[in-house]
């Protein structure tokens, strides 16, 4: 059967992107997985303080607050960490920063595009150029839009 679809043309072509792609991929999934490592651990130490009675207003966790905690042997590490973790993100960001602005491959040039936009930066519009990797594959907008998702069926 399967020998049939093949000398009749009916398999579909495979997309494989180029090095360069795979390499923002990789560097947007990255930072992505950190950002939720920073997440869990804002988590604990709302989870900690809560249980320790300190008060922390709002959803995220300032400076101020930081500073507040800070005095809290037992968030001592937790703290730390997520002073780390912040690090790691802002290293992430320097290099998909530099990424999209110095870069000479094709998904840079998207990017750079895409970043024009407003309410875009440098991580969203990578993170689009990168999933989408060569827009030339697609034949029209319509399967653009359904290799995002944003539409149900194409007739």
């Amino acid at each position: 059967m399967l020998l049939w679809t093949c000398k009749k043309n009916y398999l579909p072509k495979s997309y494989l992107p180029s090095k360069e792609v795979r390499d923002a991929r990789d560097l947007c999934r990255d930072r992505s997985l950190v950002v939720k490592q920073r997440v869990a651990i804002v988590n604990k130490i709302k989870y900690h303080a809560f249980c320790l009675g300190i008060e922390l207003k709002g959803q995220g966790i300032c400076k101020k607050a930081l500073r507040k905690l800070k005095e809290e042997p037992r968030l001592e590490f937790l703290i730390k960490q997520l002073e780390n973790t912040d690090a790691v993100i802002e290293k992430y960001n320097e290099r998909i920063r530099d990424f999209v602005e110095n870069g000479e491959s094709l998904v840079s040039h998207y990017a750079r595009l895409i970043n024009t936009i407003p309410g875009f930066g440098p991580y969203g519009s990578l993170v689009i150029a990168s999933e989408i990797g060569d827009i030339n594959r697609f034949p029209d907008e319509f399967r653009l839009f359904s290799f995002a998702g944003v539409v149900p069926r194409i007739y």
